[in-house]
C-alpha cells in the first residue's frame, strides 16, 4: 500500500511533468471555477505507476485526501477500480494510453460507473469497462473525442445504461467509436432524457461471430440498442456520424416513453451519416388497450439508413428526407390489432432526391381497430420509393397511402388497396385492386398526377377525382387498363383521364362538373349511371342512363353513341363544335347542338321532352325511305325545336322515297325558324325535296329525281362485326322483315351461343354477344334469313378478348 503523503519521487515526477501540463491548459476553455489539481502518473519507475489506484469516497492509495474536483492525466496502461461519491465533481481527461476501468469491480459497485459525475472529457486512448452507466441518479455528461474507443466487455446478457434514474448527455466526435457486446438501454427510467451524439464518430459499431444467434430483445440478445426505454432518449448521428446496430433497434419501449433516432447534418456539416440496423426495427411498442401512447420518432435526412431486417411503425413517424435515402427489406406500418394503440404517422419520404427501395414488402394499416394512418411523401418533394419485391405493396382497410405531388411509387407487383390511395404524384405498377372488405372501405383518391397502373373499381368501391389538377388512370397498352363496377366521383373543376386499350368500363360515374376525358372511348352499361354535369371528352357509348338534373349542363366534345340507353334529366346536352350524337330513344334535357346529330341504327325516333337548339355550325341527319313504309328518322321534340343548321338527308337502304311522299321528320310543341342548307346523299337538295314548314313540324316532300342509287341495288342483305374486341357486336340489315337463327360458335365447331331466333324487322338491327365472362377467342357466327324473297344464309366472324 501507498503512504497517504506524496514521496520525494513521486514530487519530482510531478515538477517534471508540470511544463506539458501548463501547455494543455493553455487550451482549455477559460472557467469560473478554480484549476482542478492535476493527478500525473509518469511512466513505470516513478514510484507509484506500477500499482493499482483505488478511489472510493475520497478513501484511496497512492491519492492524498479527498477532492472537489480532480484531472488525472494517465499516459499508460494502468488498471483503475472506480467509484465515485455522489458530491464529487470529476474531471476525467485521458490523453493518450490503453486504460482499463474495472468499474467498481473490487468494491462490488459495478451499477455507480461514471453514475455521480458531472462530466467526463476523453481525448484519445481506449477505454474498457463491464458495462457503462451514465447518468446513474443524477445529470451526466460524457464528451469522447480524437481517436477513443469506448468499449464494453461484459456477456451479450448485459446492458449498459445511459441516462437511468438521471439525465445523461453522450458525444462521439471525430474518429471516438463505442462498441459493445450486449444491449444498450437509453433513458431507462420515466423521468430521464438521453441524448448520445455521434459527430462523425461511431456509436454501438457491434461484432458479431453469428448473427443467427441473435434473440429478442431482453433475452440475451447481442448488439440491440433501446431509444428511450421509458423516459425520453435520442440518438444523433450527424456530420459523418455512424452506427451499426448488430441486433435490435427500438425507439420508445413502454408507455409515454419518447425514442428519437436522429440521422442529420448541420448546415455546414461534413461527411455522410449513416445508420445500418441489422435485426428489428420496431418504432414504438405498443402496450395492449394502454391509452397513453408511447411515441417513437426515426428521422433520416441528409444521409443514409439500411435496414436489413423487417421494420415496423406501431406509434409515432418513421421520416426520410432532403435527399436521404433508404433501404429496407420490408416496412409495415400500424399492424397491431389494440384498439388504442395505432396512432401515429407512418413512413413519411420528403424532398428532393429522397429515395427508398424496400426489397420485401410495403404494408399500411391492416388493425381492424386502429385509427392509424401512414402516408408517404411531401408537398411538392420529388421523392421517390420503389418495391422491388413479388409481394403486393398493401394498403390495409385502416392504412392511408398518400402520394404527394413530384412523388413517385413504382412496384413490381401488384398494389392491394383496403383503405385509401391519395394520388398527387405518380404510381405505377402491374395492376391496382380496390378489394372491398367488411369493416372498410377503399377508395382511391386521384388529386393530380396519374396512376400508371391497370385498375379495377368493383362494385361497392370508389375512386374520387379532386379538383387540384389533372389527373390520369389506367393502362393505355391493356384492354382492360381501366375497369369500374363501382362509383367514380369527379369532383369540381377536376380533370380526369381514363386510359384503355380499348375503351373503359365507366361503372357509376358522378361528373360534378369535372371534366372526363376517354381518348379510346368509354362504355355505361345498362345499370349504371352517369351523374350531373360537366365536361366529357372522347366517345360514350350509353346503354345505361346520363342523368342531369335541372340546370345542369354536360357538354360533350366525342361521339355520344346512345343505343339502349336513355338520358333524362331537365338539364342540358351540349354537344359541342365537332362533336357528334348517334341516338335513338329518349333525350329528356334540352339539346343544344353545335355539332352533329345522327340516328343510330336508323331508321328509329328520338323523343327529345326539353327541345333542341341546332345554330348555324350545327347538322342534322335524317335517313329516309317510302311512305308506305312508314320508315324514316324522326325527332319528336316536347318543348321548342330552334333550327338554324343544315339538314342532311340520305336514302335507303331500307325503302326508297317516291315521288311526291311527304314525310314529317320533326314534331315540336313550336318550331322556330328553317334549315341553312338541305342535301340529299350528299348532293343539293334544291329540285329533289321541298321542306314544308308548319307552327309544330317540318316536313320533306319528294319532288324529283333523287341522287344516289334506286332500292333495288340496296335490297342486299349485310352481315357485319363491330363492336370492340372485349364486346364484339354483329349488325345484320335486312330489306324487309324476316325470320332469322344466328348462332355463335367457336373456332371447333361448338355452338357457344344461340344470338337470334326469331323475327327482326326490317333495317338495321345491333347483336351483342351476351357474357363478358367468356373466355378470349374467335368467335364464328351464321345467319340463317327466311323472308318473302326466300332463304339466305351470312357468315362472319371476330376476334374475343376478355
Amino acid at each position: 500500500m501507498l503512504s497517504s503523503t506524496p514521496s520525494r519521487s513521486f514530487r519530482t515526477a510531478l515538477a517534471m511533468a508540470a511544463l506539458p501540463l501548463l501547455l494543455m491548459a493553455s487550451i482549455r476553455p477559460a472557467s469560473a471555477q478554480p484549476e482542478p489539481v492535476t493527478w500525473d502518473w509518469s511512466s513505470p519507475g516513478g514510484g507509484v505507476a506500477t500499482n493499482p489506484i483505488n478511489w472510493w469516497n475520497g478513501v484511496s492509495t497512492g491519492l492524498p485526501a479527498p477532492l472537489d474536483r480532480a484531472r488525472f492525466l494517465l499516459p499508460g496502461a494502468y488498471p483503475v477500480t472506480w467509484a465515485s461519491p455522489v458530491d464529487s465533481l470529476i474531471d476525467l481527461s485521458l490523453q493518450a494510453g490503453r486504460v482499463r476501468f474495472n468499474v467498481g469491480s473490487s468494491l462490488g459497485m459495478s451499477s455507480y460507473a461514471f453514475a455521480n459525475s458531472d462530466s467526463f472529457t476523453v481525448l484519445s486512448g481506449r477505454i474498457k469497462a463491464s458495462n457503462w452507466y451514465l447518468g446513474q441518479g443524477r445529470a451526466t455528461s460524457m464528451l469522447v473525442s480524437g481517436s477513443t474507443t469506448l468499449v464494453e466487455s461484459r456477456d451479450s446478457t448485459q446492458a449498459d445504461h445511459f441516462g437511468d434514474s438521471g439525465n445523461a448527455n453522450l458525444r462521439m466526435v471525430g474518429g471516438a467509436a463505442y462498441r459493445s457486446n450486449g444491449w444498450v438501454v437509453m433513458a431507462g427510467a420515466a423521468t430521464d432524457v438521453c441524448t448520445t451524439t455521434a459527430i462523425g464518430g461511431k456509436f454501438v459499431d457491434q461484432v458479431w461471430s453469428n448473427l443467427t444467434t441473435r434473440s429478442s430483445l431482453g433475452g440475451g440478445n447481442r448488439g440491440s440498442l433501446i431509444v428511450g426505454q421509458q423516459g425520453t432518449g435520442v440518438l444523433q448521428l450527424q456530420n459523418g456520424g455512424y452506427a451499426d446496430i448488430a441486433g435490435d433497434l427500438v425507439a420508445a419501449n413502454s408507455p409515454s416513453a419518447i425514442g428519437t433516432v436522429h440521422v442529420f447534418n448541420s448546415p455546414a456539416g461534413i461527411g455522410t451519416p449513416y445508420l445500418t440496423v441489422h435485426g428489428r426495427t420496431t418504432i414504438g411498442t405498443v402496450v395492449p388497450n394502454n391509452i397513453d401512447i408511447n411515441v417513437g420518432r426515426l428521422l433520416v435526412e441528409k444521409g443514409y439508413l439500411n435496414l436489413l431486417g423487417p421494420c415496423q411503425v406501431n406509434a409515432g413517424f418513421f421520416q426520410v428526407r432532403n435527399g436521404a435515402s433508404l433501404t429496407a427489406t420490408s416496412i409495415k406500418v400500424g399492424f397491431t390489432g389494440s384498439s388504442y394503440s395505432n396512432r401515429g404517422w407512418g413512413l413519411s419520404m420528403v424532398g428532393p432526391g429522397t429515395s427508398a427501395t424496400i426489397s420485401s414488402s410495403l404494408e399500411v394499416g391492416d388493425s381492424p381497430y386502429s385509427s392509424f394512418s401512414a402516408y408517404f411523401a411531401g408537398a411538392d418533394s420529388g421523392a421517390s420509393i420503389t418495391c422491388t419485391g413479388s409481394a403486393p405493396l398493401k394498403v390495409g382497410p385502416t392504412g392511408y397511402l398518400y402520394v404527394y405531388r413530384n412523388s413517385t411509387i413504382t412496384a413490381s407487383s401488384e398494389i392491394d388497396v383496403r383503405g385509401v390511395v391519395q394520388i398527387d404524384g405518380t404510381v405505377q405498377a402491374p395492376i391496382l385492386k380496390l378489394i372491398k372488405v367488411v369493416y372498410g372501405q377503399p377508395t382511391l383518391q386521384g388529386l393530380s398526377g396519374s396512376l400508371r397502373s391497370r385498375l379495377s373499381i368493383p362494385v361497392g368501391t370508389e375512386f374520387y377525382a379532386c379538383a387540384y389538377g389533372p389527373f390520369s388512370a389506367g393502362d393505355s397498352t391493356a384492354n382492360d387498363g381501366f375497369v369500374s363496377s363501382g362509383t367514380t366521383y369527379l369532383q369540381s373543376s377536376g380533370n380526369l383521364l381514363l386510359l384503355d386499350k380499348d375503351g373503359v368500363d365507366l361503372g357509376n360515374l358522378y361528373l360534378g362538373l369535372g371534366t372526363l376525358r376517354i381518348p379510346s372511348g368509354g362504355f355505361l352499361h345498362s345499370g349504371f349511371t352517369v351523374i350531373g354535369g360537366g365536361r366529357i371528352e372522347g366517345d360514350l357509348t350509353n346503354e345505361g342512363e346520363i342523368i342531369l338534373a335541372g340546370g345542369e349542363q354536360l357538354d360533350f366534345a366525342g361521339r355520344l353513341t346512345q343505343r339502349t340507353g336513355k338520358v333524362t334529366g331537365a338539364g342540358i346536352l351540349h354537344v359541342l363544335p365537332g362533336a357528334s350524337l348517334l341516338a335513338r330513344g329518349l333525350i329528356e334535357p334540352e339539346i343544344v347542338l353545335e355539332g352533329s346529330l345522327a340516328f343510330h341504327v336508323s331508321p328509329s325516333r328520338i323523343s327529345s321532352a326539353g327541345g333542341i337548339r341546332a345554330p348555324s355550325n350545327a347538322t342534322m341527319n335524317f335517313n329516309i325511305g317510302s311512305r308506305s313504309s312508314g320508315r324514316w328518322d324522326t325527332l319528336a321534340v316536347t318543348g321548342t325545336a330552334t333550327l338554324d343548321c343544315a339538314l342532311a338527308l340520305r336514302t335507303g337502304p331500307i325503302t326508297f322515297p317516291q315521288l311526291g311522299d311527304t314525310l314529317t321528320i320533326i314534331t315540336a310543341s313550336s318550331v322556330i325558324g328553317t334549315f341553312r342548307s338541305v342535301t340529299v346523299n350528299g348532293a343539293p337538295g334544291a329540285g329533289q325535296v321541298a321542306l314544308l314548314y308548319t307552327p309544330t313540324s317540318v316536313k320533306v316532300v319528294r319532288v324529283g329525281a333523287i341522287t344516289g342509287v334506286e332500292p333495288e341495288a340496296l335490297r342486299e342483305l349485310r352481315l357485319t362485326s363491330i363492336g370492340t374486341l372485349r364486346r364484339p357486336t354483329f349488325a345484320i340489315s335486312l330489306a324487309e322483315p324476316s325470320r332469322v337463327r344466328m348462332v355463335a360458335y367457336d373456332v371447333s365447331g361448338r355452338e357457344k351461343a344461340v344470338l337470334v331466333d326469331g323475327l327482326l324487322p326490317a333495317g338495321t338491327t345491333d347483336v351483342p354477344v351476351p357474357g363478358t365472362g367468356s373466355p378470349s377467342g374467335i368467335l364464328f357466327v351464321r345467319a340463317e334469313i327466311s323472308g318473302p324473297s326466300g332463304t339466305r344464309v351470312l357468315r362472319t366472324r371476330a376476334l374475343k378478348l376478355r
